[in-house]
């Protein structure tokens, strides 16, 4: 649990500055690791999409949105005002 995690922080900060193969690269092996975490399928989706990587975008936001648990969480945060991510 811990090492997708790890991964999941890593590709945050690697986007923070501006490294998205990097953080990409980050997210994918934490997906490997975890291959149920919303939050890294959100992220590589969105990352896949601004580098132009629409299909991989695309199987990354349908894992997102098939998880029913977590777009109720995110659901709410959005309904409250709040940024999920």
């Amino acid at each position: 649990m811990w090492r997708n995690t790890l991964h999941f922080n890593l590709g945050v900060a690697r986007e923070d500055i501006g490294a998205l193969q990097s953080a990409l690269a980050a997210y994918e092996r934490c997906i490997e690791l975890a291959p149920d975490d919303a939050d890294a399928h959100y992220k590589a989706a969105r990352l896949h999409q601004e580098v132009g990587h629409f299909q991989n975008a695309l199987r990354h936001f349908d894992a997102f949105w098939s998880s029913t648990v977590h777009n109720a969480k995110w659901v709410a945060a959005r309904s409250s005002g709040h940024q999920p991510f």
